[in-house]
């Protein structure tokens, strides 16, 4: 059976204003530290017992809110803590961190693995690069669904000392 749907302009202009309500709709204040307590269980869950020997600490102020879809932010900051848990395979440190800057809140995930050389820096945000076990999306899903948030994500090396994931979310004007 066919359905052939015809839309005049005003009904697309409708249709346009009730999706971007349906997106705003799933956005919702939440605080940052709740999130990122949240996404650090989620990811111990999926990591399971390797992750006993890594130091995790939480750096940001705890009254900061931000405007997210919870679902995907915590499946985002979850997978990225998990590519950081494989990265320094057991023993370690790992920091959750997150602070309001341009406009916008950036959170972070910083880890004292061997971080990245250039040519694996080019390779990371690839669709067939896979994510690692343990991490729901590879680092190509999580920059998709940052993006379709309006944000960024970015990846800083020190080579032979750690990396950063930076995930920058545009934010309500206060």
């Amino acid at each position: 059976m066919n359905h052939k749907i015809e839309l005049n302009l005003d009904s697309k202009i409708g249709l346009i204003h009730f999706f971007e309500d349906k997106r705003l709709a799933m956005a919702a204040s939440h605080f940052a530290v709740d999130l990122m307590r949240e996404s650090l269980n989620q990811a111990r869950v999926r990591f399971g017992s390797r992750h006993q020997g890594v130091t995790v600490s939480l750096e940001g102020p705890g009254e900061l809110c931000l405007w997210a879809d919870k679902h995907s932010l915590t499946q985002i900051l979850a997978s990225l803590i998990s590519h950081s848990f494989q990265s320094v395979q057991g023993q370690g440190r790992l920091v959750l961190g997150w602070f309001r800057v341009n406009g916008g809140v950036s959170l972070w995930v910083d880890d004292s693995g061997p971080g990245f050389d250039a040519e694996q820096l080019g390779r990371l945000f690839e669709p067939s690069t896979p994510a690692p076990e343990g991490a729901a999306l590879s680092l190509w899903q999580c920059q998709t669904q940052v993006e379709d948030q309006g944000g960024v994500l970015r990846t800083f090396s020190r080579p032979g000392s750690g990396a950063s994931m930076v995930v920058w979310l545009p934010q309500p004007i206060e």
